[in-house]
């Protein structure tokens, strides 16, 4: 995924959930990370950590942002959800702080591929087990969450 070769991480529809600011916030994840990706392609260190750094508010900001509207949405679950966003984010903080004492290139692509590897596993793992819940609300309390 995350290899030299493929930086890049293409949207696709199987990713939406259903709550239109949690899936423009994946969109964003997703820009991010493909950002991060042409930093490491262009060797270009200090747009790497801007970008890597940004990804890292950004996942953090939605983390919480999703957590919300999950208990909001009386996800049965939510906690449990909660628990493997803090568990992903501490994976992701501990590797931005290697990024960040080591400048080699392959440190770059190790960074890479940790933040591709969670956005993919809350993408397509974590967050996948939640969107059952929110098509059986239906429609309107979907958009109603987004408030």
């Amino acid at each position: 995924m995350g290899t030299s070769q493929n930086r890049r991480l293409e949207w696709v529809n199987s990713f939406e959930v259903g709550v239109d600011v949690i899936d423009r916030q994946h969109r964003e994840l997703v820009r991010l990370i493909n950002q991060f990706g042409e930093a490491i392609s262009n060797n270009d260190p200090p747009a790497c950590q801007a970008s890597a750094m940004a990804f890292l508010t950004c996942l953090s900001n939605h983390f919480e942002m999703e957590e919300r509207c999950l208990v909001k949405a009386g996800y049965p679950r939510a906690r449990e959800h909660a628990d493997e966003h803090k568990a992903m984010l501490e994976r992701s903080l501990a590797m931005q702080a290697q990024f960040n004492r080591e400048s080699a290139a392959s440190s770059h692509d190790f960074c890479f591929d940790s933040l591709l590897q969670v956005l993919v596993s809350d993408l397509l793992e974590s967050d996948i087990k939640y969107k059952s819940h929110f098509q059986e609300l239906g429609t309107g309390q979907r958009l109603l969450l987004a408030h």
